[in-house]
């Protein structure tokens, strides 16, 4: 089963918002570097926090598998 949302902390570090996405802690840090994911660095502290709503919301703004389909059949 799928892990609730709510079964995560608010605040998350890179290896717990990797697990929360389902992808590969170097490939989540590879997108913050790249500018493509919300991340937050903390004053003096070492790695980056990510907050558990920003991802959420995050997640619903990239595009869905339906018009992401549409728009390359409009391209090709």
């Amino acid at each position: 089963a799928m892990s609730e949302v709510s079964d995560y902390p608010p605040i998350m570090t890179a290896v717990q918002a990797a697990e929360f996405l389902s992808v590969h802690p170097e490939y989540l840090r590879q997108m913050v570097r790249d500018g493509r994911v919300p991340a937050h660095k903390i004053p003096g502290g070492r790695g980056w926090r990510f907050l558990r709503d920003e991802l959420v919301e995050w997640i619903r703004e990239q595009p869905s598998e339906r018009s992401a389909r549409k728009n390359n059949a409009e391209t090709k």
